[in-house]
């Protein structure tokens, strides 16, 4: 379901915040 997705997304945001969006780029 895109709730239970969108969930997990936010909570890998908030856990990795800064790291995990320059680990991305």
């Amino acid at each position: 379901m895109l709730h239970y997705a969108t969930m997990i997304i936010l909570k890998h945001l908030k856990m990795n915040t800064g790291d995990g969006l320059a680990e991305r780029l």
